[in-house]
């Protein structure tokens, strides 16, 4: 578990924060080629992108594509620069919540423990000299949390949420 200092993008506030990792040899045995792009939804339900341009260029088109289309963004965390921080050194490792009340709300009426996978989040990441964003797909989300993957609200995510994988993916 990584623990640091992040902040919120709604207050400016600095607050503290944490999230759990995954291993590097756990991710490289997961991801995989497909047309040039890894694109990969893997049985744990974690979608990872292939994208072009270093993590913070993909960063900034993944901010901006979210601020484009007004999409609030309530926190940002820099795992590298927290671990720097603390002495320790990993790779490039940003996180970024986001989400529609409107739509997280209706997901939270049906099933109120979703709410600790809510707002929803965009990993991105370097990987061995590639840049991966990666995010939970919403589907698998909702079947943790009891909710039928075919309840408007999950669909409505879903294609959200691949949508905007493939806008950052492309510069588009």
């Amino acid at each position: 578990m990584s623990v640091g200092i992040v902040r919120c993008r709604m207050s400016g506030r600095r607050v503290r924060g944490c999230a759990l990792g995954m291993s590097r040899r756990f991710l490289r045995a997961t991801e995989r080629k497909k047309g040039g792009n890894m694109i990969e939804a893997r049985s744990d339900g974690v979608v990872c992108v292939t994208c072009q341009g270093t993590v913070p260029e993909v960063w900034e088109r993944l901010l901006g594509t979210l601020d484009d289309m007004n999409v609030p963004v309530f926190c940002t965390v820099d795992h590298a620069a927290n671990a720097e921080r603390t002495g320790l050194r990993m790779p490039a490792t940003r996180v970024v919540t986001f989400g529609n009340p409107a739509v997280g709300t209706l997901l939270m009426l049906e099933a109120p423990t979703i709410a600790m996978d809510l707002p929803l989040r965009m990993l991105v990441r370097e990987a061995e000299g590639v840049t991966v964003l990666s995010y939970a797909r919403p589907e698998a989300l909702a079947a943790r949390h009891g909710i039928d993957p075919s309840f408007a609200p999950v669909e409505k995510v879903s294609t959200f949420m691949a949508g905007l994988a493939e806008s950052v993916r492309t510069g588009r």
